[in-house]
Formats: C-alpha cells, sequence, structure tokens
C-alpha cells in the first residue's frame, strides 16, 4: 500500500487520500499529494488551469483528449489547461503529486473530510455538492472516463454520481 509523504494534512478525498503539500497561500504553486486505490479513475474532465502530475508510486493511466497516455520516464505528465482528461489507477494503489496555480486545491479542501471521517458511498446530495465546488473551481466535468483497461474495482466516482442521481431523479446521463 502507498503510504503519504505527510498524514498530519491528510484528508479522505474521493476514493483515496489527498495531502496539501504545498498551499496556494504560499504564494506559488499548490502541490498535493493524492493517494487512490486501484480501478480509482476521475470523469473525463478539463481545468482552466495547467496541471503537472508526478506518479511517485504504482501505475496509472491517463486518458488526455482520447488517447491514453502514461507519465514519462520520471513518472512526468503535463496536463494542459482546457485539455479534456481523466485517470484510472491500474496497480494495488498509486501515489502521485498534482501540482497546480491553485485552483485544484480549493476543489479538494471544498470536498475533502478529515482523515478520521469513515468512508462513505456518494449519495445525491454530496454528488450535487461535488459537480457545484468543481465548477466553482474551474473545472468541467464532461464523461465518465472509459477504462484503461480491466481491473477489480469499486465504482467510480462518476459511476456513483450518475448512480445516485439516476435513482433519486430516474435521470440518465448523455455521453458528451
Amino acid at each position: 500500500m502507498a503510504t503519504m509523504t505527510d498524514t498530519t494534512n491528510a484528508l479522505r478525498f474521493l476514493d483515496g487520500y489527498a495531502s496539501i503539500l504545498v498551499g496556494k497561500a504560499s504564494g506559488g504553486a499548490s502541490v498535493i499529494e493524492l493517494v487512490m486505490p486501484q480501478g480509482s479513475e476521475s470523469p473525463v474532465h478539463a481545468h482552466d488551469e495547467d496541471e503537472t502530475v508526478v506518479l511517485l508510486e504504482g501505475e496509472v493511466a491517463f486518458r488526455i483528449d482520447g488517447a491514453i497516455v502514461r507519465p514519462d520516464e520520471r513518472g512526468k505528465i503535463v496536463l494542459p489547461q482546457g485539455v479534456p482528461h481523466g485517470y484510472r489507477v491500474e496497480s494495488a494503489d498509486a501515489r502521485w503529486l498534482s501540482i497546480t496555480a491553485g485552483r485544484y486545491e480549493g476543489f479538494v479542501r471544498s470536498v475533502a473530510r478529515p482523515l478520521t471521517s469513515p468512508p462513505r458511498p456518494l449519495d445525491l446530495a454530496q454528488a450535487v455538492a461535488l459537480t457545484v465546488a468543481a465548477t466553482e473551481h474551474g473545472i468541467e466535468l464532461l464523461s465518465p472516463a472509459p477504462a484503461a483497461a480491466p481491473a477489480p474495482r469499486t465504482p467510480s466516482l462518476m459511476e456513483r454520481l450518475h448512480g445516485a442521481l439516476a435513482s433519486a431523479h430516474h435521470w440518465s446521463p448523455v455521453a458528451a
């Protein structure tokens, strides 16, 4: 299991954990360490800021503008502003740094919970709050990320969002 560098600032975030190592209040970039389990995947989305990812442990496939891309030999991948992207953890778990100008940090802070909070499935209220927070922090949710490779997993955040919305309002997602 991947372990976080700094557990004093660790938060429950989506399917895993986040720790804000350097906050935007420092006057520079925001650096967030993320640890996610196998099968964790983000919806395809686009930011209003560039994001640089440095993979520290594990295997993660990124879908960038429709193509599957892997980090370079140093574990680095750049996700340009406005370009649709998503990720899927393919190893038992993965740990990486997300480096942005700071709006992503605002999103993490707004939807994360204390580490002592128990895990909980995404319900309708949480799905709506997550969608609103994404929009408020310059993140446009576009569609669920297709699986890069089959692997046993729990439903992704977007799948839980769609399920919660569908069961509450008989809503059906339309592919982007």
